[in-house]
Parts: C-alpha cells; structure tokens; sequence
C-alpha cells in the first residue's frame, strides 16, 4: 500500500512539475505579447497625434483593450501557475509523510491541554503526535475541527460510521482532495471571513 501511494504521489507530482513547465512558457508568450501590444499602443499615439487620423487613434484604441485582456489573461494564468506550485508541494509533503517526515504538517500544540484526562499521556497533540499524523487541513477552522474531534470522543454508532463512511469515500478521491486543499490553501482568509 505504501509503495502504490508513493509511485501515485510521485507520478502526480511529475505530472504537474510538467504542467507548470507549460504554464511559465505561456505565462513568458503573454508578458511578451503584453508588451509588444503596449510599445505597438504607444507608437500609434504618436502616430495619431502626428497625422490625427481617425483610423490611427481606433487602432491604438485597440490595442490599448487588448493591453487590457491580456493583462486579465496574465493573471488568470498565473493563478494556475500559483495552484500547480501548491498541488506540486502538497504532493511532496504526502512523500515525505510516507517517509515519517511529518515536519511540513503543523503538530496542533496550541491544542494540548494539559488537564485533559488523556490528551497528553497518548499524544494527541504535539510533534509526532496523531494530529499532526492526520492534519491535512487546508481552511481556517479545520484545525480547530479535528483538534475537537481528537479530544472530544464520539459515542454514537452512527456517527461513527457516517464518519467512517466519508474517510472512506474521501480517501479514493485524491484529485478532488488536493484540489480543495490547494486552492484552499492559496485563499487569503482571515478569521472574521
């Protein structure tokens, strides 16, 4: 089992260290172009002053918008840019979780109550302990979550198996999971939002 998630990690993080190879030479081509579209902008500004042309002064009208869409074009990939550098190192953090190198994965100290019954006694919390073993979360009060569900146990057949249920129907997912987790990640939240 080790050695399958390790080959799909490896493979996964391969495919979009290619994939990112792509976008920087589509994002160079747009930079490019960006500013080929701008100097062409330009020296139709000096031509319509010059001549006053009508024609001359759409055309640098043109290439000013299209200054413009490019600029959002830019941005929209290097977004995507952003999103396959995270996927890339989340992809190398589950590597070196298979190696038990937990280090990239915060240990949820500011979760260790020392008056806790067992918290403490059975590493709930801290380095090397069965939080920082399972925390993948990516949102603001993730943490938070499975810290209560860490110290707070269930008692509810039920519950449990829905539980259980979701591991389960999450863990063959992996696309969808790294994909919430990385754009998650990229999001600038606070926590008032």
């Amino acid at each position: 089992m080790r050695k399958e998630l390790e080959n799909e990690y490896s493979q996964r993080k391969s495919s979009f260290e290619q994939l990112l190879r792509k976008q920087k030479k589509i994002l160079a081509a747009i930079s490019f172009m960006r500013l080929a579209v701008m100097v062409l902008a330009i020296w139709f500004l000096v031509l319509g002053v010059k001549t006053n042309h009508p024609l001359i002064w759409i055309s640098m009208g043109l290439f000013i918008v299209l200054f413009f869409v490019l600029v959002s074009y830019h941005k929209n990939q290097n977004d995507k840019r952003k999103l396959l550098a995270e996927l890339i190192k989340l992809n190398d953090e589950e590597l070196s979780a298979l190696k038990l190198d937990f280090s990239a994965f915060p240990p949820g100290n500011k979760f260790i109550k020392p008056d806790h019954p067992w918290s403490h006694d059975l590493d709930i919390f801290g380095e090397r302990s069965l939080f920082q073993y399972m925390n993948r979360t990516a949102t603001h009060n993730g943490p938070g979550k499975l810290a209560g569900y860490l110290s707070t146990p269930v008692t509810d057949t039920n519950e449990i198996k829905d539980r259980q249920e979701l591991i389960r129907e999450l863990s063959e997912k992996i696309n969808l999971r790294e994909q919430f987790t990385a754009h998650a990640r990229l999001m600038d939240i606070d926590e008032e939002d």
